[in-house]
C-alpha cells in the first residue's frame, strides 16, 4: 500500500476519533432526550467546536476523491470511498445521540 495511502487513512481515523469525541461532549442524556430546550445550547457548541471537524474533513475527502478520479488511481478509489462512508457513519451515529 503507498505511503501516501496510509497517511491519508490514519489522519483519517484520528479525525473520527476526534470528531466523535468531542461531539459526545453534547449528546443529550437519554432521559432528557423529550423534554423540550433541555439541549438548546448544545447544538451551538457542537456547531463550533464538531461541526468544523467534521466539514474540513468531508472537504478533504471530496478532494482527495477528485485527486485520485484525476490520477486515474484505482488502487485509491476504493478506501476514498470507504473513508467518506465512514465519515457519513459517524455523522450518522452522532446525529441519533441529539435530543432534537
Amino acid at each position: 500500500m503507498p505511503k501516501p495511502l496510509i497517511a491519508w487513512l490514519l489522519a483519517n481515523l484520528v479525525g473520527l476519533t476526534l470528531f466523535l469525541a468531542i461531539a459526545s461532549q453534547f449528546w443529550i442524556e437519554p432521559e432528557l432526550a423529550g423534554i423540550p430546550g433541555a439541549s438548546a445550547g448544545d447544538a451551538i457548541l457542537w456547531g463550533l467546536f464538531a461541526a468544523p471537524i467534521l466539514g474540513a474533513f468531508a472537504l478533504a475527502n471530496l478532494g482527495w476523491l477528485v485527486w485520485v478520479l484525476g490520477r486515474r488511481w484505482w488502487l485509491g478509489l476504493m478506501p476514498a470511498i470507504v473513508i467518506l462512508g465512514c465519515w457519513a457513519a459517524a455523522w450518522l451515529f452522532d446525529n441519533a445521540h441529539h435530543g432534537i
